[in-house]
């Protein structure tokens, strides 16, 4: 591959101010804040610790009347759905859309089998129980929410309100990771490449391919359970100024990774609009954009990128109009992503209208899976599904 010259990135002559609030993300649960230093720069705080905005889910209280009270059928119903809402699916159906409340409710769910709640006038049995108890322990092991295992309760054990405790708090848990997988229980492989033919261009260059899981609920277990796509590119067997500046992006933005809360970059570059796969709908709508690569003596600055990126960072006040600071021309990666026929649709667009300087050279785009690797539990068995990936739209300018 050839090298790509590139050019020292000039600090930025009128950053925000130290303390300005630039855009929040969700760590786990935890609801962090990006702010800028003062010299173009940010560094990071926590704004609230167990954030609902971050898919906290608090206990529910139980009445609890005596320390070592038999369970009754109602707490046992309680904990089979809330069980069955994070391992199994209880709100099939719904999606998408664009209501908020229905699309945090389109986070819960992994596609598991859901257990049967227990009617009136019939017993609380163990095996009854321990599709509960291997269901819980499942979960726990993959997001990584605990090291504690429940025991297989045995026929004529005491289920009472000490065991509900203990299983109450491991599922809380790991239903407040519910979007997690712990990354040793996962594999990266590469669902498709696309290369183009079109390799001197000056305007628009734009792509469309289509993950298949099988159908929409499908999809979303696979990104609710941890599993998310992801994005590579490279430009190469090419030269000047063009070349220089799509390396320059594709160098800083790194990897895109897209997963059930939002498209991002690996290298936290560029502007996310924080919609993932719960938001999607039939509708395209923009997901990313890369940081600027920019010309003449901007383009330094462009590749900075950054600080182009700032402006976008969750488009988090009027300081989106960054990226056409003083009129100057930049060049952005964008994806744009929506649902198609229960599939996810994802539409990439290298616009190079504002520079329109020939780019020489062939780009490559690589789709990868990030998957969840199947558990089993004493016969209980969570698997996620495969895409695979087709081109719609082979690389073409436009």
């Amino acid at each position: 591959m050839a090298t790509i010259p590139f050019r020292k990135p000039k600090k930025p002559t009128n950053p925000p101010a130290r303390g300005t609030l630039l855009r929040t993300a969700c760590v786990g649960v935890d609801k962090i804040g990006h702010y800028a230093d003062g010299e173009g720069r940010e560094y990071i705080n926590v704004i609230a610790y167990n954030s609902i905005e971050c898919g906290y889910v608090a206990p529910v209280p139980i009445d609890r009347t005596e320390t070592h009270e038999k369970q009754s059928k109602s707490w046992f119903n309680e904990l089979t759905t809330n069980v069955n809402e994070l391992f199994g699916d209880v709100h099939e159906g719904k999606g998408p859309s664009e209501e908020s409340a229905v699309q945090d409710e389109l986070r819960w769910g992994w596609g598991g089998e859901n257990v049967e709640l227990v009617d009136r006038g019939h017993k609380i049995t163990a095996i009854k129980t321990n599709e509960l108890v291997n269901r819980i322990n499942i979960s726990t092991f993959r997001t990584n929410s605990s090291d504690q295992e429940l025991v297989i309760v045995e026929s004529g054990d005491k289920i009472d309100v000490a065991f509900y405790n203990t299983v109450t708090n491991l599922l809380e848990g790991a239903r407040n990771s519910r979007n997690e997988v712990d990354p040793a229980l996962t594999s990266l492989s590469t669902l498709t490449t696309v290369v183009s033919s079109v390799t001197d261009w000056n305007n628009q260059l734009e792509n469309a391919i289509l993950l298949n899981f099988g159908n929409y609920e499908d999809a979303r277990h696979f990104f609710n359970a941890g599993g998310d796509i992801r994005l590579a590119f490279s430009i190469a067997n090419g030269n000047g100024v063009g070349y220089s500046t799509w390396g320059g992006i594709f160098l800083d933005q790194g990897t895109l990774k897209f997963n059930v809360k939002s498209l991002n970059s690996l290298n936290q570059r560029g502007i996310s609009q924080e919609r993932g796969f719960a938001e999607l709908t039939l509708n395209e709508e923009l997901l990313y954009t890369s940081p600027t690569g920019g010309g003449s003596g901007y383009g330094g600055y462009g590749g900075y990128g950054g600080y182009g990126g700032y402006g976008g960072y969750g488009g988090y006040g009027g300081y989106g109009g960054y990226g056409g600071y003083g009129g100057y021309a930049s060049s952005r990666l964008k994806v744009y992503g929506n649902i198609s026929a229960g599939s996810l649709r994802i539409r990439t667009l290298l616009d190079h209208a504002g520079l329109g300087t020939d780019v020489k050279g062939t780009i490559t785009m690589t789709v990868s899976v990030s998957h969840p690797s199947t558990v089993i539990e004493n016969g209980v068995t969570l698997s996620l599904p495969t895409p695979t990936g087709s081109v719609l739209v082979p690389w073409q300018e436009i």
